[in-house]
């Protein structure tokens, strides 16, 4: 049954993106939200996640593996990946002597 819908997926069958999306979003938002701890955040990696399939002809979802092994790699990635995008824009920077409280 997976390997039938990665197949199908290759092949630009929306109903197997259907398929797909139905049997892990909430899976994958659930992973995404303890990740980074932001509903919009996660919805948005559910998103990414989704398109980046279809937009892989399924590539991105590797052979020998099961599916729902691979969407949570994925989906752990796709996660860590914002959270060090957040962390990047939150990292100090210095302080401006005549504002410092330190």
């Amino acid at each position: 049954m997976d390997s039938e819908i990665v197949q199908k997926i290759g092949t630009k069958n929306k109903k197997a993106l259907e398929q797909l999306y139905v049997r892990y979003e909430r899976t994958v938002y659930t992973l995404a939200f303890r990740i980074v701890g932001d509903s919009r955040k996660a919805e948005n990696i559910v998103l990414q996640i989704f398109s980046e399939i279809w937009n892989s002809n399924g590539e991105l979802l590797e052979r020998g593996q099961t599916l729902s092994v691979q969407m949570l790699k994925i989906t752990r990635q796709f996660a860590y990946d914002e959270r060090r995008k957040e962390d990047k824009k939150v990292s100090p920077s210095p302080c401006p002597e005549k504002t410092c409280f330190c």
